[in-house]
């Protein structure tokens, strides 16, 4: 089941970590507000974070906000309880998708991890962990660490595999 932001909520970094479980959207007209600090983590391969209205995650160099898998034991503690039976991995759940309305979303200071799961066939084993749909990206700073982004802007595909700086 999955549930929905209908209303104007924050996540709060007390109440830490948060658990979603399938496409769970921010509506139209809607802003989510993550505080700095807060974990969020994902169940499945089927689970991801739908924007259409405004998600605000602003956190700090030292309170970073974190999207993760539910195996991820190194953020939000051991969610699973099985120790370090299960370990995450890419593709653990979806990932971000912003929707071609959206305005005024901001991630900064924001890491996603073991996102990346694929719907359907591939010829990889994971995907895109962030998908933005007819916008704009724009960074401030950026390091890629032994990350895949593949994000297709204005019909230009660029991908990122190692440490160096890049500007779009």
């Amino acid at each position: 089941s999955s549930s929905s932001f209908i209303q104007d909520a924050t996540l709060k970094k007390e109440l830490s970590p948060y658990f979603f479980k399938g496409d769970v959207q921010v509506f139209k007209g809607v802003s989510l507000k993550i505080d700095p600090g807060v974990v969020v983590k994902f169940y499945d391969n089927q689970s991801r974070l739908t924007t259409k209205g405004a998600l605000k995650a602003i956190g700090s160099a030292s309170d970073r906000i974190v999207f993760t898998s539910f195996f991820d034991d190194q953020f939000g503690g051991d969610s699973n309880e099985d120790g370090s039976t299960k370990l995450p991995s890419p593709g653990d759940w979806l990932g971000l998708y912003f929707s071609p309305d959206i305005k005024d979303s901001e991630l900064d200071n924001v890491d996603v991890r073991y996102g990346g799961a694929v719907i359907g066939f591939s010829p990889f084993s994971w995907g895109n962990a962030i998908w933005v749909d007819r916008s704009s990206i724009s960074f401030k700073t950026f390091a890629a660490k032994c990350l895949l982004l593949d994000f297709e802007i204005l019909n230009v595909r660029i991908k990122l595999f190692s440490r160096r700086w890049y500007s779009v």
